[in-house]
């Protein structure tokens, strides 16, 4: 074949392949009928031209890094299924899949792989993640139980859980994007149960019962992050909320009925972490560890020292809907920064706006 061919592959099982031209080969009957087997020894798919892969199952794999599918050179995967499939090296990367050089995956499933780095995905150099499902992915004593990010990876709109490492439990990243993200489950014996973020930036996500040591929900130094609801987590020892490093901000997050052991059940800050514009309210066995960092406009019980700072009911809709019923306290309570005017809150809204036509305003 060559580049621009379209190719049509038929139901059944194939041995691995190579794809070195920038075809688009498409399983013709689609994920759960097409399948690529690595016998556990080989990795089914390489890719190393900007080629278009869809619909297949990729099983079985083996190879020291990228155990299922490795994709460089700004390939494009879509609905792709990825299982049981690891990378054997002692210190190897992305056991389902590798994404290089620009590298774009969406509607992908990848479950039950395993890897030192990135036990499901591994992504880098500006390579994407969106509309995805990574589960009950394993990196044992490793980094990114679901999905290990660095230089300026995205992962996007996607769900993530029961994933387990020691870092990173379900999401460990450096200097990427994580947004829209539900991350929920997850397990790290280190910190960060659901995301461990080193640099970059955390948006529009549920962060929901994950347990870790430190930070069972959020880990994060010098990052930034804003509009995710972050409950339920469970640390065994600091911040099961979530656990702020170093020049860490965060931006209108709600963060309730999480736990920490040893204090800090919702918040935990060292150094000079910036909380600001957010709900911090029904954590055990306090909200925040005494001492924490630079926090603002925000609802907290006790309130901490700083402008703004209030406890009260924040009168949600629910006890699962974080929404605020009309007459809440926390309504306009926060103080506006030029950039949230380009950004939306967790339901997709403006950030600065009205009250909606339901008289519930958005939680974050």
């Amino acid at each position: 074949s060559s580049g621009g061919d379209r190719i049509v592959v038929e139901a059944g099982t194939y041995a691995p392949f190579t794809v070195s031209n920038a075809v688009v080969m498409l399983g013709y009957r689609g994920a759960s009928n097409t399948v690529v087997d690595g016998g556990g020894i080989l990795r089914p798919i390489t890719i190393t031209a900007p080629a278009t892969l869809e619909g297949f199952t990729v099983q079985n794999g083996a190879a020291e890094d990228c155990g299922g599918v490795l994709a460089d050179n700004g390939a494009v995967l879509r609905d792709i299924h990825i299982a049981n499939s690891q990378a054997t090296s002692p210190g190897g990367y992305g056991g389902g899949l590798c994404l290089y050089n620009g590298s774009k995956a969406e509607y992908l499933v990848v479950v039950s792989n395993q890897a030192q780095y990135g036990a499901g995905i591994y992504a880098t150099a500006t390579s994407e993640v969106h509309s995805s499902t990574i589960a009950w992915n394993t990196s044992g004593s490793g980094w990114g139980g679901g999905v290990y990010l660095e230089d300026a990876g995205t992962l996007a709109d996607s769900l993530v859980e029961g994933n387990s490492s020691a870092r990173g439990g379900g999401v460990y990243a450096v200097d990427s994007e994580i947004a829209t993200a539900t991350i929920r489950g997850n397990l790290a014996s280190e910190y960060g149960g659901g995301v461990a973020l080193f640099g970059g930036t955390l948006r529009n996500s549920w962060i929901e019962d994950n347990d870790s040591w430190n930070g069972a929900g959020i880990y994060a130094s010098d990052a930034l992050g804003h509009s995710c609801i972050v409950a339920g987590n469970i640390a065994s020892s600091r911040g099961g909320g979530v656990h702020l490093n170093g020049t860490s901000a965060f931006y209108n997050l709600t963060i309730v009925t999480n736990q920490a052991a040893a204090g800090g059940g919702g918040v935990w800050i060292n150094g000079g972490g910036r909380l600001w514009n957010s709900i911090a309210m029904f954590n055990s066995p306090s909200n925040l560890a005494p001492g924490s960092g630079d926090i603002q406009y925000s609802c907290i019980a006790p309130p901490p020292t700083g402008t703004g700072n209030f406890e009260a009911d924040p009168l949600f809709v629910a006890t699962n809907d974080f929404h605020l019923r009309a007459g809440s306290p926390c309504v306009d309570a926060g103080t506006n920064e030029i950039w949230m005017a380009e950004n939306q809150d967790i339901d997709g809204q403006r950030r600065v706006f009205p009250m909606p036509p339901d008289d519930h305003p958005d939680p974050v």
